[in-house]
């Protein structure tokens, strides 16, 4: 037999079985609504071969999750691809003090500096895009992945416009 707890607060009646039960059903609807809200996030390969099917047999099923899916793709590729030319640009600079220090070209510790410098920053520089591509990958929100996609081929757009600008001047 459970003994009902009541207790009274300035003449009035909390009831803390009813208020338990309110809070259970209200966090069994929030993650039955968490759970409608993020589907699931990996077919399995059934629904993969259906999916195949659909586009296939063009049928408009796919609600956008594949346009959002390539340009996040795209972007974590970007991302990785520059993130191995910073590790390159970073093993170059090292080379450069090797070089150096080796045929004793080391004519003054500025250049030890800028080398030193280029490889610490480029090296960090590539530690953020990868962690920026793994973010991305990973990242399910479709507005946020097309308007950080705009955003890269906009400045890869300006880059290219620069470099046209600068060729034609010299």
């Amino acid at each position: 037999m459970s003994k009902k707890i009541v207790i009274k607060v300035n003449n009035q009646e909390f009831d803390y079985d009813k208020l338990a039960e309110a809070i259970v059903k209200a966090e069994k609807k929030a993650n039955e609504l968490e759970n409608i809200e993020n589907p699931k996030v990996q077919l399995s390969f059934k629904e993969f071969l259906y999916t195949i099917w659909c586009i296939i047999t063009n049928k408009k099923q796919t609600n956008g999750t594949m346009a959002s899916g390539m340009l996040g793709l795209l972007t974590s590729i970007t991302f990785n691809t520059l993130a191995v030319f910073a590790i390159l640009i970073s093993i170059a600079c090292i080379g450069g003090i090797i070089y150096f220090a080796i045929n004793g070209l080391l004519i003054n510790i500025i250049q030890f500096c800028v080398c030193i410098l280029g490889s610490v920053f480029s090296a960090l520089f590539a530690l953020i895009l990868r962690a920026s591509a793994n973010e991305i990958s990973v990242e399910k929100d479709r507005n946020y992945i097309v308007s950080l996609f705009s955003a890269i081929v906009g400045f890869a757009a300006l880059v290219i416009a620069l470099v046209s600008l600068l060729k034609g001047v010299g």
